[in-house]
């Protein structure tokens, strides 16, 4: 089977361009040109047509794409959404004003994905008011607390009878209740545990006396379990024990442990770590005094002695009486206390190029290029902007209207480059290269010309 080969004829051009600018599609344009003029073109022949026409760049109402704006945001528009925010406008007000500034719509994701970026703004912080509890507050507060499932189960085992799955279904039932708080609970389990002898812990107020502490080897279980039961209380340290404790360890310091009251062999050792590394040599003879005969040295820290000369020169200034204006003006008090006879020099000496450069780049540099371009303080720049914009002079306002239309030109230029491709991008820049070279290699002539003919002269 032979294939047909078709011909394009002028007709089929004419009836191809005028398809193509009207905005169809290849495969519509191909099946239209097939049943009007009878082929059995393919759509890839087609557009190899359109390519060769130069149909394929035609721009045509239905063709052009508006280029797409992507939400790329530099720190001062950060700044700006965060400060809004911290301002208390709602996401309308600040979509609103973000239009108005910077020319761009936000959406909800760009305000979320701009809120999610750290700013640099100085924040004050907010101090945070510190509810100062009383040592007894904070002792009692745990007993408002709901108790436990197990002082529940417990209280429920020694008032009842129940056992097995009633007895768990009225434990859950109490503690979900909150049927009693934990001080409650410890009041009604000590009034069962009387008689297995449990040790309440010393009360501050009552006078405590001190005993000579029993030496027990570790391997000894003699005051291992001597809580009694599970249930007992384990109040903080008081000052009575941690004496005991402390002044027992001074005197031996290695093997043994004392035996406290209520304490077990485990919590003893720990609070002994945790009192011995806040010790001082100047405590020992509180806890060793001197009854025992046990006295302990505190050596004198050494104190460096300067040498002072003690020769004091008497200076006498003689006051003259500055009669003329010279002399006036070589004082600098004079020239301090008369700020309006001489003005800074800084905020004097400002051309209209200059004050047309603070006005169309200030927001563009950084605050060290900008001293270094000005030669003055940062301070100062940023004054001569604020008077220039509130100033009602014509000069004034003429320069500030010339500004924002280099502003506003600027940017559509800086719009229309980011539309161009990465190619055009590269290409635009290269040039650039090859303009700069090819100008320093004529400059490079040109003082080589000028320093031959400065020879010829004899200069």
């Amino acid at each position: 089977m032979t294939r047909k080969y078709n011909k394009w004829t002028p007709k089929m051009k004419a009836y191809l361009v005028v398809k193509k600018t009207s905005g169809l599609s290849v495969a519509d344009i191909t099946r239209k040109l097939n049943k009007k003029f009878n082929t059995s073109l393919s759509p890839s022949s087609v557009q190899q047509q359109i390519g060769k026409m130069g149909l394929s760049k035609t721009n045509t109402a239905e063709t052009v794409s508006t280029a797409k704006k992507y939400f790329k945001p530099n720190q001062r528009q950060i700044n700006f959404i965060h400060a809004m925010v911290l301002n208390g406008f709602d996401g309308e007000k600040i979509i609103e004003a973000y239009k108005e500034q910077f020319e761009f719509n936000l959406t909800e994701k760009h305000l979320a994905k701009a809120l999610a970026t750290k700013h640099t703004l100085e924040v004050p912080k907010k101090k945070k008011v510190k509810t100062t509890k009383t040592h007894l507050e904070e002792l009692e507060s745990w007993k408002l607390e709901p108790a436990t499932r197990k002082q529940c189960r417990y209280i429920i085992g020694y008032t009842t009878e129940l056992s097995g799955s009633k007895k768990t279904q009225e434990v859950n039932r109490a503690f979900n209740e909150e049927r009693w708080t934990k001080g409650e609970a410890c009041e009604i389990i000590n009034e069962f545990t009387v008689d297995m002898n449990v040790a309440e812990p010393a009360k501050v107020s009552e006078p405590v006396t001190f005993t000579e502490p029993v030496t027990v080897n570790e391997s000894s279980n003699y005051y291992k379990g001597i809580r009694g039961n599970d249930f007992a209380k384990s109040p903080r340290w008081s000052e009575e024990e941690d004496y005991q404790l402390i002044s027992f360890k001074l005197r031996n310091p290695r093997g043994s442990w004392p035996i406290i009251e209520n304490r077990t062999d485990r919590s003893v050792k720990q609070r002994w770590h945790r009192v011995k590394k806040k010790l001082k040599p100047s405590d020992y003879s509180k806890y060793l005094p001197d009854r025992l005969g046990i006295k302990t040295v505190v050596k004198p820290e050494k104190v460096k002695t300067v040498e002072v000369p003690t020769v004091i020169e008497e200076v006498k200034e003689e006051v003259k009486e500055k009669d003329t204006f010279a002399e006036l003006l070589d004082s600098a008090n004079y020239i301090n206390n008369n700020p309006e006879l001489f003005p800074n020099v800084a905020e004097t000496t400002w051309t209209k190029e200059e004050d047309f450069d603070i006005l169309c780049n200030f927001y563009e540099y950084s605050i060290d290029e900008a001293r270094n371009r000005f030669n003055v303080p940062y301070s100062v720049i940023a004054g001569r902007l604020e008077m220039l914009i509130d100033s009602t002079e014509p000069d004034h306002i003429e320069m500030l209207m010339e500004a924002t239309k280099a502003i506003k030109e600027r940017r559509k230029r800086q719009a229309e480059e980011a539309k161009q491709g990465p190619y055009c991008r590269w290409k635009k820049r290269r040039k650039a290269k090859k303009e700069l070279k090819r100008q320093a290699k004529i400059d490079k002539r040109i003082a080589k010309a000028e320093r031959k003919l400065s020879k010829l002269r004899g200069d």
